[in-house]
């Protein structure tokens, strides 16, 4: 089996979290608390989302669940348009298809104290614990200063517009050094409803952008946050057998 490794992250970059990459092919995506505190507390809803990234430059649309200070995020590799340069890239992504591993859901739940990553197609999952230091930092909800900017329309939308500031010395769970500010559009209509997020980093530009479609505040059950009961439980080094046992074979 080759393996190709990209050149990109395909990660969100804001975590504290070392997710180690699925199989050893790709980093998914998680959303934790360096992108939690740009939203409301109480927070609960699930979207669609198309992340965008300035460098490395990718698009790369996920379905999003938060409720409670817990997220899921399921996406598929195949889905992502990037700025790649590998020549073997699309077969790659055929590859990760065949195998089972192109989709995968991230799901943070600091109620059980860890970071679930699932492949529904090969029926498995890992548990990353999340270090006692993190969870004792996330009771301390760091406060930000907000200065609103007016009024947009998003996608036939009006929304509020405003900048968020967090101090740069706020525990690092949070990552406001790496990510201080974001400038968010929330929707006129539902204050509870994020219709863009553009996050910045520490000299200012952009790092990544998040555009929320079809927005639904109904609650998530709580299912939706554990691994799927039937799947088997791997540490990295079984997962990859599996995903290796399913590669297709070199010709």
């Amino acid at each position: 089996m080759k393996t190709i490794r990209s050149t990109m992250s395909l990660a969100l970059g804001l975590g504290f979290l070392a997710i180690p990459a699925v199989g050893q092919f790709y980093s998914p995506m998680t959303i934790d608390p360096s992108l939690l505190k740009f939203l409301p507390e109480d927070a609960a809803f699930t979207a669609k989302v198309e992340v965008t990234s300035r460098a490395p430059a990718y698009r790369w649309p996920v379905r999003v669940v938060l409720f409670k200070g817990m997220t899921r995020v399921e996406m598929d590799i195949s889905k992502m348009a990037a700025d790649q340069t590998e020549k073997r890239w699309a077969d790659y992504v055929g590859q990760m298809q065949k195998a089972g591993s192109a989709e995968s859901v991230t799901i943070y739940n600091p109620d059980r104290k860890c970071v679930f990553t699932v492949l529904p197609r090969i029926k498995a999952y890992t548990q990353q614990p999340i270090p006692d230091n993190a969870l004792a930092q996330l009771k301390q909800w760091p406060k930000a200063q907000k200065v609103e900017l007016g009024a947009e329309e998003i996608d036939g939308r009006t929304a509020t517009k405003t900048r968020v500031v967090f101090s740069k010395d706020e525990p690092a769970v949070w990552r406001t050094r790496e990510t201080p500010e974001a400038i968010i559009w929330m929707a006129k209509d539902a204050p509870g409803i994020p219709l863009r997020i553009q996050v910045l980093n520490s000299v200012g530009e952009t790092h990544v952008t998040l555009v929320f479609k079809d927005v639904k505040l109904k609650k998530p059950g709580s299912a939706l946050f554990l691994p799927p009961k039937g799947f088997s439980k791997c540490d990295q080094e079984s997962l990859t057998k599996l995903i290796t046992a399913k590669w297709p074979k070199d010709k």
